[in-house]
């Protein structure tokens, strides 16, 4: 009904109502626009460093990922996106990665350490410089627990500590110390699996004068507490029965060749009467010489049946295989002019460059078949599925890169060749979830490279950085190692020739 007094009210209100309708409508469509902007516009992903447009290694697959994003956080790969993606990330520290290949970091299989000054000061930072994020100590001792504790604590410069026992072995008068265990008998066999489970160590290392007795009694105490065995397989047992009782990893193919001979029980023997002959009061050299028989006297004749046999079940089994190439290498070709290069040398200390680094060694001449041999049955090895992993046995972090040079040598590819510093690493240790592939989730323990490795393995040297436990060290920083290491080095040397007298 009209109001006779407000004629018109209603036209008033219903215009009211259609103004204030138009405005909630206007409101609801702003607000739309802002949600749907929003969507648009995720929050930015943060992290402490940014490396961008890189080219990954997938070491899995053997490729590039190119034009990368990747985000760390604290010491882990938070996220790996492509680069034309949208989502924005943000972090403290940016790393233009354009043009550059970011890999793994490294890991050295079979090292001997000491947890004394020259190690912690010299050692430790030069495998940090040259992209060694990881190592496996091959002959530990009690107080080498302090120095890895100590990496772990983020209180030296350092790579991770995979930690082995002492020598455990049979008599010798060379190479002796606290280092070197000697086992009389299966009960103190037992015993000492017990001391070393005990004391910590990841596994028990064995020797090459051990007996086939004393051996099965190590590997049956071990499988019942459940620690590894790993080490050279000794003289008096075949590689057939040392893996099939589990040996883990066999080191420096010793006992390969030996055990696919065609006339293997008349080497076997002829060596073990060479160990039977070492006595408590024997000169050190003819322990010496006993085991450098042992590890490098040539076979003169190999089975090609039993040598696939022997590489079908190396694949089979749980069984990996440390060639160390590198060391073997030096004391057979001396005159290998790349082991005079001064970025070599520089980083060796001493005694292991006065002991292999003499141009004189030509005496170790009839040791070249076998390292021929193990570079050339290497191939085969991987062909027929066996398990390879990348050790030097040498300080410095150059030893491991050349490693990787002489098993493309030997017919690896540049992909192969790097998983075995890598991926099988992590496999081997069982820690593929945290290392061995640049993945989110797993550690960031990465290596910027100028140049592709997968074009020239000789690549994995042109490092422009190293990212160890989410901590960057850039070119400068890494050179910086080095210069205090080689300090180090030099102080060592300088003490070592005036009490020779030199």
């Amino acid at each position: 009904m009209q109001d006779p007094v407000h004629p018109n009210r209603n036209k008033v209100n219903n215009g009211t109502r259609r103004l204030f309708r138009g405005r909630a409508y206007t409101a609801a469509l702003c607000l739309l626009l802002v949600n749907i902007l929003t969507c648009q516009r995720p929050e930015p992903l943060k992290g402490d460093i940014l490396i961008t447009n890189v080219n990954v290694i997938d070491v899995e697959r053997g490729g590039v990922v190119p034009s990368q994003q990747v985000l760390l956080r604290g010491d882990t790969i938070h996220a790996i996106l492509d680069a034309d993606q949208d989502r924005p990330l943000e972090a403290t520290t940016v790393i233009e990665g354009e043009g550059k290949y970011l890999m793994p970091g490294l890991w050295d299989m079979h090292v001997h350490n000491t947890g004394d000054e020259l190690m912690r000061t010299a050692f430790l930072p030069l495998y940090i410089a040259h992209g060694i994020t990881g190592i496996r100590e091959m002959s530990g001792m009690p107080e080498d627990f302090l120095m890895k504790d100590s990496v772990d604590q983020e209180l030296l410069v350092g790579p991770t500590i995979v930690m082995g026992s002492p020598l455990v072995d049979g008599l010798s008068t060379w190479n002796v110390g606290d280092h070197h265990l000697t086992i009389p008998d299966e009960a103190a066999a037992r015993a000492i699996v017990d001391t070393i489970k005990a004391q910590g160590y990841d596994f028990v290392k064995t020797y090459s004068f051990l007996s086939r007795d004393n051996y099965l009694a190590i590997m049956q105490r071990a499988r019942e507490l459940d620690i590894e065995v790993n080490g050279h397989i000794p003289n008096e047992v075949s590689a057939f029965e040392a893996i099939e009782a589990g040996h883990r990893t066999v080191e420096h193919m010793i006992g390969l060749e030996l055990s696919a001979a065609s006339n293997e029980a008349e080497l076997r023997e002829r060596l073990q009467e060479k160990i039977r002959a070492i006595q408590p009061d024997s000169p050190a050299d003819v322990s010496r010489e006993t085991f450098l028989a042992i590890e490098y006297e040539p076979v003169p004749h190999v089975d090609p049946a039993k040598e696939d046999s022997l590489f079908a079940l190396v694949a089979d089994r749980d069984t990996w295989v440390v060639p160390t190439l590198v060391i073997q290498k030096i004391i057979s070709y001396p005159e290998d002019e790349r082991f005079w290069d001064d970025d070599f040398q520089r980083y060796i200390d001493i005694h292991n460059r006065d002991t292999l680094l003499e141009r004189d060694y030509q005496a170790r001449g009839r040791l070249k078949p076998t390292i021929d041999y193990r570079m050339h049955s290497l191939k085969r090895l991987h062909d027929r599925g066996g398990k390879i992993l990348a050790g030097s046995d040498m300080n410095g972090g150059i030893p491991l890169h050349v490693e990787l040079q002489l098993m493309v040598e030997s017919g690896l590819t540049p992909a192969a060749a790097l998983r075995t510093a890598t991926l099988n690493p992590a496999e081997y240790l069982g820690r593929t979830a945290e290392t061995g592939t640049v993945e989110a989730g797993k550690r960031a323990n990465l290596v910027l490279l100028e140049e592709n490795p997968l074009d020239d393995i000789r690549n994995t040297l042109t490092i422009a950085a190293v990212i160890n436990r989410g901590r960057v060290y850039d070119r400068a920083q890494l050179d910086a190692l080095k210069s205090r290491a080689v300090a180090v080095l030099d102080r060592v040397e300088a003490q070592v020739r005036a009490e020779n007298g030199e």
